[in-house]
C-alpha cells in the first residue's frame, strides 16, 4: 500500500500515479522535468508502528508545488519534494528495496539496521549494507511477547513446545524473537512456530490457533488494544540474567517498562525497547537530505503524527542522530551540527537507559 500526501495538488498527484503504476523512472524523469524530486519511504505492513510514521513524515516533508502558503517562521516542507510512504512486508524486503532502487529510504527498528549495516542477523546470508546511512533516529518500539491470560503461561520459559508466531520473514520481530528466545535456552526445534503480521497473529491468538505471538509495535500499540477487547492478556517480561546478557549482546536495545492496566494486565511488564531507525543509503544527494531532516524536525510532521496517533508522542529530536555506529548521512550530519543541538554528542553515545559496555560490542562488529 501507498500513502502520499493528502494536501498534493492534482498535477503532482498525477505524476505519482505515473511513477507507482509500473512506470517508476519514466514517472521519476517527468517529475524531474518538472521540477518535482519524488522521496520514497519504505515502512512495514500497514498496521504497523512504522507505517504510522511514514505516513506522517511524508506529509511533513512534502511540499509540492501550489502547495498552500505558511508562515515565514515554519518550515512546511522541503520546495518540490514529494513524499510517498509505501509499505513493505519487513525491514529486510525494505532494506533490499533501497538496493534496488525501488525505495529511496526506509524506516525499520534499529537492529535491522545494525544488521544490515554490519551483515549479521537476517542479512548475514547476504552481504554487509556498507553505504547505509541513518536520517534520524525516531520513536521507540516495544517488544511485546503477547499471550491469554488464562493459558497458564506465565514466563518466557514456558513457551517451549508452545505455538508461537515470531513475526514476518525478515522482520525485526522476528530477529529479536530469536535473540530472546536464544538467552532463555529456547531454540526454534523446541516451539511449533509460525510467521504471521501482528494483525494476523492477534487473531489467531483470539481464535486460540496460537498459544503466543511476539510483536514490536509502538507504546501505545493499537493491535494490542484491539486484542485485549477479546481476550484477557498477559504480557511476559524479560528480566534478570537474561535482560543482562540481550544487554550486552546487542547494542541497538534498551528497557520498556509497560504499566500495570495499560493493556488491561494486572502487572507491570518489563521489556526491551527497540528504536525505529530512518535509513537512507550514501548516494542520496546531502543537500536534499539536509533538507528532508530539517523539514522533519522543524516542520509539520510531529503535529501530523499526534494528531493521527493521538496516545503516542513523537520522536525527541534530541536524540535523532543517535547512530548505533552506523554512520550518519553528510546531510544529516550537517542539519545535527548546523542545528547546534547540545545533546548531539548522542552521535554515538546511547540514550542514558542503554548499557554503556555496549560501545565495545559496537566496536568490534561495525
Amino acid at each position: 500500500m501507498i500513502t502520499v500526501p493528502a494536501r498534493l495538488p492534482i498535477a503532482a498527484f498525477l505524476l505519482v500515479a505515473a511513477m507507482l503504476s509500473g512506470g517508476g523512472r519514466i514517472g521519476m524523469a517527468q517529475a524531474a522535468e518538472a521540477g518535482l524530486t519524488f522521496f520514497r519511504i519504505g515502512t512495514g505492513p500497514t498496521a504497523t508502528a512504522s507505517y504510522a510514521l511514514g505516513t506522517a513524515i511524508s506529509a511533513g516533508i512534502s511540499k509540492p508545488p501550489r502547495s498552500p502558503a505558511c508562515d515565514a517562521a515554519r518550515v512546511c516542507g522541503v520546495p518540490g519534494l514529494i513524499a510517498v510512504a509505501q509499505s513493505t512486508e519487513s525491514g529486510l524486503s525494505a532494506v533490499r528495496s533501497m538496493l534496488d532502487g525501488d525505495l529511496e529510504s526506509a524506516i525499520v527498528p534499529s537492529d535491522i539496521a545494525y544488521w544490515a549495516y554490519t551483515g549479521g542477523g537476517p542479512f548475514s546470508d547476504l552481504f554487509p549494507v556498507e553505504d547505509l546511512r541513518i536520517i534520524a533516529n525516531l520513536i521507540s518500539f516495544v517488544l511485546y511477547i503477547v499471550v491469554d491470560a488464562d493459558s497458564g503461561i506465565e514466563s518466557i520459559t514456558d513457551l517451549a513446545g508452545k505455538r508461537v508466531s515470531l513475526g514476518t520473514e525478515g522482520s525485526g520481530a522476528l530477529s529479536t524473537a530469536v535473540n530472546v528466545l536464544d538467552v532463555y535456552g529456547i531454540s526454534l526445534e523446541q516451539i511449533d512456530e509460525s510467521y504471521l503480521k501482528p494483525g494476523p497473529a492477534a487473531d489467531a491468538l483470539a481464535a486460540g490457533q496460537i498459544d503466543a505471538f511476539f510483536h514490536i509495535g509502538a507504546a501505545s500499540d493499537q493491535v494490542i488494544k484491539d486484542l485485549n477487547q477479546e481476550v484477557p492478556l498477559r504480557l511476559l517480561s524479560i528480566e534478570g540474567a537474561e535482560l543482562e546478557q540481550l544487554y550486552n549482546q546487542y547494542p541497538f536495545i534498551t528497557t520498556a517498562e509497560i504499566p500495570a492496566g495499560v493493556f488491561g494486565q494486572t502487572q507491570p511488564t518489563t521489556s526491551i525497547s527497540i528504536s525505529a531507525k530512518w535509513v537512507t543509503l550514501a548516494r542520496q544527494p546531502e543537500e536534499l537530505i539536509r533538507k528532508i531532516t530539517r523539514a522533519l524536525w522543524r516542520g509539520d510532521t510531529r503535529r501530523i503524527y499526534e494528531r493521527n496517533s493521538p496516545d503516542a508522542k513523537f520522536a525527541d529530536e534530541s536524540r535523532g542522530a543517535w547512530s548505533i555506529g552506523i554512520p550518519l548521512h553528510p546531510g544529516s550530519a550537517t542539519y545535527y551540527r548546523d542545528a547546534g543541538d547540545k545533546s548531539r554528542n548522542t552521535l554515538e553515545t546511547p540514550p542514558e537507559d542503554a548499557v554503556q559496555s555496549k560501545a565495545k560490542v559496537q566496536n568490534s562488529d561495525s
